[in-house]
């Protein structure tokens, strides 16, 4: 069983089966990041059955056109599954893949971007990110 987590907003969680050889789409995440400074987007994170790390990778599918990304390794906890069920793994540590935006210097307005994120054992997920820089 394959297990991943896009954010750790239980809002946000929704059940989706990785099970085809196509790129899944997840939809449109909508954020808000204050001008002039890098912002954490989203984090990502991946588990095995008996809760150890699985590795996740995120690829840039489209770049932002006013501002950079930036991943970022760290720790963190599982939280809801968007793949698969977190189950007993909830709330246990892992390392997690922060995805951090940077506008522009003296950039405000609206920019966006999309990542493919998976794991070994998957098909890539595609996210499509709508920013606010204010």
């Amino acid at each position: 069983m394959i297990n991943a987590i896009r954010s750790g907003l239980p809002a946000l969680a929704a059940a989706l089966c990785l099970c085809t050889a196509l790129s899944a789409t997840a939809g449109t995440i909508s954020k808000t990041v204050p001008a002039g400074r890098a912002s954490k987007v989203d984090h990502y994170t991946g588990w095995n059955d008996d809760c150890s790390f699985l590795s996740v990778n995120v690829d840039i599918v489209v770049k932002p056109a006013h501002g950079t990304l930036a991943p970022r390794t760290a720790m963190g906890r599982i939280g809801d599954a968007q793949i698969g069920n977190a189950g007993a793994c909830r709330g246990k540590p892992t390392k997690v893949l922060e995805l951090y935006y940077k506008p522009a210097r003296g950039y405000r307005g609206t920019d966006g971007f999309s990542v493919n994120m998976r794991t070994p054992k998957s098909a890539p997920v595609r996210y499509d990110y709508v920013v606010t820089v204010e």
